[in-house]
């Protein structure tokens, strides 16, 4: 969120709860599935200590979606403590409550946690949320923005139109400035 003042006027919610539909991942059981279970739960050790549901400064929600970038985006396939380690420090973030977190239980509590967490947001999008089969699901301004054709949702580096969809839903008086410039 690059775009001046848009990180003062977005609320930044963020659920690796790992399970799909078509089943292509589902780590609500323990993740037997799907190895990459481990590196949600680790995820999830990052959001419970920094912007569990949404209760986050603005500073701080730009580092948690700067990690993100880095680890789901960046490292993809090739998550590791170490790559968390790194992005966390890259994106201004203490790892070391992280670590011990994932080192307490493997992540497992702070999972259940944002799992729990995840479903009344899920309930309150709709219908729709039903049919998540992508990552990651974004929705700006009770507006689907992920892409449901592509496993992928979002396109990496796509932050120009998420921008615009953010300036498009802003409801309050005076736009953020950084939304002039993202609008013309």
């Amino acid at each position: 969120m690059q775009a001046d003042g848009l990180k003062d006027v977005v609320e930044f919610s963020f659920y690796p709860v790992g399970a799909f539909l078509d089943g292509h991942k589902d780590c609500s059981h323990g993740g037997a599935r799907d190895p990459n279970c481990e590196w949600d739960k680790l995820e999830a050790c990052v959001v419970t200590n920094y912007c569990f549901n949404g209760n986050c400064t603005a500073d701080v929600t730009v580092n948690v979606v700067n990690f993100l970038g880095c680890y789901a985006g960046d490292h993809g396939d090739d998550k590791s403590v170490a790559s968390a380690k790194q992005c966390a420090s890259d994106a201004s973030l203490d790892f070391s409550p992280v670590q011990a977190c994932f080192d307490k239980d493997g992540g497992e509590a702070a999972y259940k946690q944002t799992w729990t967490a995840a479903q009344q947001p899920a309930g309150d999008q709709g219908p729709w949320f039903a049919q998540a089969k992508c990552v990651p699901w974004v929705v700006v301004g009770g507006k689907l923005f992920s892409d449901a054709s592509k496993l992928s949702c979002v396109d990496h580096n796509d932050s120009a139109r998420l921008v615009r969809a953010i300036c498009d839903a802003y409801s309050g008086d005076t736009p953020p400035a950084g939304c002039k410039q993202a609008l013309a």
